[in-house]
């Protein structure tokens, strides 16, 4: 019954999907709204989170943030229904790569990729990246535990001819696709809360476990690392900048690549914090006794 009712909701966002830019705006206005006011939707997690993150700015100041924080959320949810049946030609009106060449030039160049970024603006319209370059473009991701949900998150990421692997399986999907001869450019979110890691920093004003696996893997393969930034000028509209972090990642030295990205997005969500993703329980473990700070 569960899985019917999922695959019914599921129907309904794809013909909803048929519906303009402007009416799902209205719909992410009343979204902030009940999760503002009626809901309190992660309130108490958001507002502590940037408590903790921004001690010197009043509360005023992180009450206005938390606001226009929800007004983003409600844009996410939306866009992600209207992701679906946009075309790569309304996709290009909203999304602009400012410099593509620096992935086109790595292709020329032969070099695989990796690419990172973090829950900013809004990581899911980046699916036409696909046209940046030659790369055969792939996003890792955590499969959903809904089956209806997961194959609709699917079809909207791979219209394109984006490819997503599986996070346990990525290492060797991107090693079989390079012994063939294919120049891969891998994409990864590295900001969630890792179960376990050797890697803990000081981000955002709060000791935080940071992901070590895109490193990890572009050292072992000696591949390229670009910095991903998703900045949203105005509503609905988004301009990606990449920053390369190092030509081969073999020849860094350790938490090199992982320090680099880690402040990259501090810096961006410092300057505009409204656009993180600020629900999501970040902070939720404690750096185990004995363990470093990088």
């Amino acid at each position: 019954m569960k899985k019917l009712f999922s695959c019914f909701g599921i129907s309904l966002l794809k013909l909803a999907a048929f519906l303009p830019f402007r009416f799902f705006y209205l719909v992410s206005d009343v979204i902030f709204l009940l999760v503002w006011y009626v809901i309190d939707y992660r309130k108490k997690v958001v507002l502590e989170n940037l408590r903790n993150s921004f001690p010197e700015k009043t509360e005023e100041e992180r009450l206005q943030i938390a606001k226009k924080y929800y007004h983003h959320f409600g844009d996410l949810l939306v866009e992600q229904i209207k992701l679906y049946r946009l075309s790569q030609k309304g996709i290009r009106k909203r999304v602009v790569f400012k410099n593509q060449e620096i992935l086109e030039e790595l292709y020329r160049q032969g070099k695989n990729v990796i690419l990172i970024s973090g829950h900013y603006g809004n990581w899911e319209m980046l699916i036409d990246i696909v046209s940046c370059s030659s790369h055969q473009f792939g996003v890792i991701y955590k499969p959903l535990s809904s089956e209806a949900f997961d194959h609709f998150m699917k079809q909207t990421r791979t219209k394109l001819g984006l490819k997503v692997l599986p996070m346990d399986d990525a290492y060797r999907m991107i090693v079989h696709a390079q012994k063939q001869g294919i120049k891969t450019a891998t994409f990864f979110i590295a900001d969630q809360s890792p179960i376990e890691t050797k890697y803990w920093t000081i981000f955002l004003n709060q000791e935080t476990p940071v992901f070590l696996g895109p490193e990890k893997i572009a050292k072992k393969l000696g591949m390229t690392v670009l910095f991903t930034d998703i900045m949203k000028p105005k509503r609905g509209h988004y301009e990606v900048i990449f920053t390369k972090i190092c030509d081969d990642a073999s020849t860094t030295a350790e938490n090199e690549i992982t320090n680099a990205h880690v402040r990259l997005l501090e810096k961006t969500i410092r300057e505009k914090p409204e656009h993180w993703l600020w629900s999501h329980r970040r902070w939720k473990r404690t750096r185990p006794e004995g363990m470093e700070l990088v």
